[in-house]
């Protein structure tokens, strides 16, 4: 299943959202079933902190484990 994730972030928190990017990308190396599987790679909607990107997901699971890691941001 295809879904687009809309997301935003406090700008003020923008360098530990950044941070979590990394973090979740070097997880995806070590267990790439923990996470959707990335389509189409995060946009920015003109200059304001929110966007969205495309995933494809094989288990619910991978949804919750995405947004538990950026949820706090």
């Amino acid at each position: 299943m295809r879904f687009i994730w809309y997301w935003e972030y406090n700008q003020r928190e923008a360098l530990k959202m950044f941070e979590v990017n990394r973090r979740v990308g070097e997880d995806r190396k070590k267990h790439p079933d923990k996470y959707p599987k990335l389509i189409f790679g995060a946009h920015w909607l003109g200059m304001e902190p929110k966007g969205f990107t495309i995933y494809e997901v094989d288990d619910p699971q991978q949804i919750v484990n995405l947004e538990v890691a950026f949820s706090p941001i």
